[in-house]
């Protein structure tokens, strides 16, 4: 069973590849647009489960200024496909939101400029140089968004196991060129690959759930899982007192613990050593 992540810009040919591979399979396949879609309604941010997708655009710019709510729901959402160990992911930074889970068949797509400017052409009936522009408009936002949220640039071929050019490949070719590709033994979903996602996933339910909670704004909370165990590791606000850190520490592991799939949570915050001074210093020995 394996995982694949497509990045795709617009207009590359990518969620075409992503379907057929997913066909072949006999597994799941999920793109960037809906994965928005299912992590907005993780924030809670609609009130509810989102019925119109054409809000997802509106409402994740209400949420861009807090990169590090914006990532756990992503990958919060993604993690809870990728779990199954079986996935074919298609949009524009799967493969970072997943970057330290090994095994995962990193794929991107390009598609010759030209190709992509006629298709803009004849779907929107402008002229060339008008869907150049477009063309040109949407690919720098892309390199924006994923170095804003990621700090990568996503040309960079590093980032990939492999890259596909349907300059000479159509989409069948590039769809068995993938599938020649994710047999090999390194890309195999083991069982603590699946434990190893499992975990990601749970993590980033907690963050998103700490987000919501004002007693954990000023510790710069980090949050790791294994198994159902939630380790807290944060530093207090060095004028708070003891008595107040530690019920800080009660009323954290009370929330995190009611979050489904938390088994047991441990905390470890500590106080930077700039702590102010009593209020009633001792006289000096004369």
């Amino acid at each position: 069973m394996p995982i694949i992540t497509i990045a795709r810009g617009s207009l590359w040919g990518g969620q075409a590849v992503a379907d057929m591979i997913a066909q072949e399979l006999g597994c799941p396949c999920i793109g960037r647009e809906a994965l928005m879609g299912e992590a907005l309604n993780l924030t809670s941010a609609t009130g509810g489960p989102m019925e119109d997708p054409s809000q997802i655009s509106a409402l994740w710019d209400r949420l861009s200024w807090d990169r590090g709510t914006y990532l756990s729901a992503l990958q919060a959402a993604l993690a809870s496909h990728a779990v199954s160990g079986n996935l074919v992911y298609h949009g524009l930074a799967g493969h970072l939101l997943l970057r330290h889970i090994p095994r995962i068949l990193r794929v991107r797509i390009i598609a010759p400029l030209e190709a992509r400017i006629e298709i803009v052409a004849r779907k929107e009936n402008v002229g060339r140089e008008e869907a150049e522009a477009y063309i040109r408009k949407v690919d720098e936002e892309w390199r924006r968004w994923t170095r804003f949220v990621f700090d990568v640039d996503w040309h960079d071929p590093s980032l990939y196991d492999l890259v596909v050019n349907l300059e000479k490949l159509d989409v069948g070719g590039a769809c068995a060129t993938i599938l020649e590709a994710v047999k090999r033994p390194e890309f195999e979903i083991t069982d603590e690959i699946r434990e190893q996602i499992q975990d990601l996933a749970l993590a980033s339910r907690v963050k998103l759930v700490l987000a919501m909670v004002p007693a954990s704004m000023d510790m710069k909370l980090e949050v790791s899982a294994k198994r159902g165990e939630v380790m807290l590791k944060g530093q207090a606000p060095a004028d708070l007192p003891p008595y107040v850190i530690a019920r800080a520490e009660g009323f954290l592991a009370a929330v995190v613990g009611q979050t489904q799939g938390v088994l047991s949570v441990a905390m470890d915050l500590s106080q930077s050593r700039d702590a102010l001074a009593p209020e009633h210093p001792s006289k000096p020995v004369a």
